[in-house]
């Protein structure tokens, strides 16, 4: 849980981390700023969330890592998002998370679409 939470963390300082829910976004300023009222993204809140299936922390239901977004490592830009989507399924799997839905992901589709 440490590591997702690391992990976590610096994927939420280069921006890989998306909200969810449409309605995250204040429309009245027009900055994408937050609402408020969406609870702020916590790495090791969400770790948790995401690891242990019988409790919620409010934020696996309210984050996503977004596999659209990347970021420069060494120079070179790298699919960042996508890889730490994977490694939040890898996350979710180590405990045999009875409540994911790999099939059927908001941001990223169907992954058997990906397949084809």
């Amino acid at each position: 849980m440490i590591a997702g939470a690391v992990l976590f963390e610096t994927g939420n300082r280069l921006g890989l981390m998306t909200p969810v829910k449409e309605w995250a976004y204040e429309p009245a300023r027009g900055s994408g700023s937050l609402r408020d009222i969406y609870p702020p993204m916590s790495p090791l809140a969400y770790s948790i969330d995401t690891f242990v299936p019988l409790i919620s922390l409010n934020q696996k239901d309210f984050w996503l890592p977004n596999p659209r977004n990347s970021a420069l490592l060494l120079g070179h830009e790298v699919p960042a998002g996508e890889l730490l989507r994977y490694y939040q399924w890898f996350h979710m799997l180590v405990l045999c998370n009875s409540e994911i839905n790999i099939a059927h992901d908001p941001l990223y589709g169907s992954w058997k679409e990906q397949l084809n």
